[in-house]
This record gives C-alpha cells, structure tokens and sequence, in this order.
C-alpha cells in the first residue's frame, strides 16, 4: 500500500495514532516484547522502563529521537550501561551516547536546569539564544553553580527560585553579578 499523506500528517489525527499505537503494541506483544503505552509525559515512561531493565538486562540501549529522553538519562541516571542510540535521518549517521560520558560533569550535573532554561527543545524565545549560549554561560562563571543548586532543592521557595533564576539570566545577558548587588532583569534589557 502507497501512503497518500505523510507520516507526520497522518499522526495529527488522534484516531489514526491511537489505532497506530495499537497495531505495534499488539504486533510487538506477539513477538514477547514489552510494550507500554504512555499518558501525558512518553519520556519519562521510556527512561524509567529502560532503567529498570539495568539490574537483569545489561546493557539498555534507549533508542529515540528526542534529546529529551536523553537528557533526563544525563540528569537523573549514572549507569555506566546504558546508552542512548539516536537513529539517523536523512543523510546523518546514526549517534550513539554514553550519558555518564557525553559531557563534562559540571554540565551533566546541571543538564536539567539548562535544558530548562534554555527552552527544552527548542531555542529560547526569551532570547533567541541557543542551548551553546547556556552551556557556556555556566562553564564561564563558576560562582553559578552555587547559585543554581538551589533548583535541586524541592522546599526551596518561590522567591529564591525567582532570585536564583534573576541572577542567572543576567549572567547570561553578560553582565556581571555579585551576592549583593545583582541587577534586575529589567535593568540590564
């Protein structure tokens, strides 16, 4: 059978992606894979199903084409066996990553936050600055690291949060910061 419409336009229509999902769900059962169907959030239902295969089935390779799978793998796990295999498209070759090796460790302990910040997938509409322009805003300025700890901390409040995040977005529209005289955003725009 000839598709008459695209992949990406066909799975616009929920119908067609559930029935979809159904057929491989049902096609992959029969061949004893495991096969789970996500809610809201596909992501972190791979990367929790992937990693609690570690402890009987090493290695896990994690195959996807979004990066966030594979930045939740850098920011929440640290296996040595586990790895993140992006198929290629097109004329790019396939990619395979080691989490615990893929960047230097001062990004991947804060990979959440920059991925956060920066956008997630996309580049940052508050800036139009690319994900690069985060990283290096970090390895520049050493101080940040103290400073955004405190978005790990889950009874941390609103404000410090909001202060914490003031200083670094300063920080990234390169103007310099200390603990006690921090512009406001509004000043440095």
């Amino acid at each position: 059978m000839i598709p008459t419409v695209s992949q990406e336009k066909f799975l616009t229509n929920p119908k067609n992606k559930d029935r979809l999902i159904s057929i491989l769900i049902n096609k992959f059962s029969t061949l004893n894979m495991v096969c789970k169907k996500a809610g809201e959030n596909a992501d972190c239902l791979i990367v929790n199903s992937a990693v609690a295969f570690i402890p009987t089935h090493p290695p896990v390779i994690v195959i996807g084409e979004r990066i966030d799978i594979f930045v939740i793998l850098i920011g929440i796990f640290t296996f040595d066996n586990v790895y993140f295999l992006k198929p290629g498209k097109g004329k790019s070759a396939e990619k395979i990553f080691s989490p615990h090796t893929a960047l230097e460790k001062t990004i991947a302990d804060n990979i959440l936050f920059i991925h956060a910040m920066s956008g997630c997938d996309t580049t940052s509409a508050l800036f139009n600055y690319g994900k690069m322009k985060f990283v290096q805003t970090l390895k520049n300025n050493p101080d940040l690291l103290k400073v955004i700890e405190i978005f790990k901390n889950p009874d941390i409040t609103p404000e410090a949060i909001v202060g914490a995040g003031n200083r670094f977005l300063v920080t990234l529209c390169c103007y310099p910061i200390s603990a006690s005289n921090t512009p406001s955003l509004n000043n440095v725009r």
